[in-house]
């Protein structure tokens, strides 16, 4: 019995692992949005957007990361992925 709490507590933590990873990748796609912003705007550039053009895109992206982490810690309380540090 005690080698199946194990092997369940180790998939749950390769599990906080990916999830981890995931989020760092969203978080840095946002952050690295910056580096792109001053080439789409350059007046001179293949894009020409407006700041607010651009600034819509980081709005919208920012947005759906936020909206995503909320159902996903709800999720998480349903798959009970939690009940093991409760």
């Amino acid at each position: 019995m005690s080698n199946d709490l194990s092997q369940e507590k180790v998939t749950n933590r390769w599990l906080v692992v990916i999830g981890a990873l995931l989020i760092q990748l969203s978080l840095g796609a946002i952050y690295a949005w910056g580096a792109f912003t001053t080439a789409l705007q350059d007046p001179a550039g293949d894009f020409q957007y407006t700041a607010q053009q651009t600034s819509w895109v980081f709005s919208a992206g920012l947005m759906s990361f936020a909206i995503v982490m909320i159902l996903a810690s709800c999720r998480s309380y349903q798959l009970e992925l939690f009940k093991q540090y409760s």
